[in-house]
């Protein structure tokens, strides 16, 4: 049973190669003893992500649930903003950004934009009210008594 030896750096397995192969021009090391067995086999790279474009999605995700949750919603703009910055300060890659950055702003686009649909809605929820509209008129009515009663007229 032959004993199977893996280059240390890389993993592959190393292959001794015959004594009687005789090395032609296309061998860039003449001296070279050994061959990996995935020498001719091209890998697939796997694309390279920066911290930042996983801090990108991060934040986009973060700021997509404080946007669905009522009380943080004004964080998710703040959230949204950050993550945008995030994506135009992560450095691109064979003239693109990662799949994670672009993930990340879409996400924060969504959050400010979602956020600033539910702020109004609840603003204009609120001004429409039975129970505003009928503070108001107690408001103004006591104003005028106030008014009246402090005239302060010179």
């Amino acid at each position: 049973m032959e004993d199977k030896r893996y280059d240390p750096y890389t993993g592959y397995e190393i292959k001794e190669e015959d004594s009687t192969q005789k090395y032609n021009a296309q061998n860039d090391n003449p001296y070279r003893q050994y061959r990996y067995e995935d020498d001719h086999t091209e890998q697939p790279q796997q694309e390279q992500t920066s911290g930042i474009a996983i801090a990108t999605m991060i934040l986009g995700i973060i700021a997509v649930v404080c946007m669905v949750s009522c009380c943080c919603t004004p964080l998710a703009i703040i959230l949204g903003i950050a993550a945008i910055i995030c994506f135009i300060v992560t450095p691109k890659v064979n003239e693109t950004r990662g799949t994670k950055a672009k993930a990340g702003l879409i996400c924060g686009i969504i959050a400010i934009i979602g956020s600033i649909i539910l702020i109004t809605v609840f603003v204009i929820n609120v001004f429409l009210s039975a129970d505003f509209q009928n503070e108001m008129k107690e408001f103004d009515t006591n104003y005028d008594k106030y008014t009246e009663q402090m005239d302060d007229t010179i």
